[in-house]
């Protein structure tokens, strides 16, 4: 595959992250995702959901930052995704032990476990099809 769809996937999945992460920041438990499912309103939780969506609009903005030169950020991009992959799979672990959530966090763990790995063996191709077309004092990871 081509470094081209892979910067466009690569966008298309943070601006995603960008509207989700968003409307967590702007509405907490009051988010749409989280009203539908009961969530009460509770501080501790609500401050947790707009912390996370925080976290969740700066990994989205690493992961726009880097886009242009996809190939030579292969830490950061592995960081960010891995990030991702990671709380994925937090969300089985939830699944496992609490039970299954409202269908739209359920396609968000699918994605997050089953589509984040292969962006990862994407990337590292594009980078080991790169290497020696860098720019004297690109690094290369």
């Amino acid at each position: 595959m081509s470094k081209r769809l892979l910067q466009v996937v690569n966008l298309v999945l943070a601006m995603w992250i960008i509207f989700r992460a968003g409307l967590t920041v702007l509405e907490g438990t009051d988010n749409p995702l989280y009203g539908t499912a009961g969530v009460p309103a509770l501080p501790a939780l609500d401050s947790n959901l707009r912390f996370l969506g925080g976290t969740g609009l700066a990994l989205a903005a690493i992961l726009i930052w880097i886009t242009p030169a996809i190939e030579r950020h292969t830490v950061l991009f592995r960081t960010v995704w891995g990030c991702r992959f990671i709380g994925g799979i937090g969300r089985l672990v939830s699944i496992a032990i609490v039970g299954s959530p409202p269908i739209p966090m359920l396609a968000l763990t699918v994605s997050e476990v089953f589509i984040i790995p292969p962006l990862l063996f994407w990337q590292r191709a594009i980078a080991k099809s790169t290497v020696g077309h860098e720019q004297p004092g690109d690094p290369v990871a």
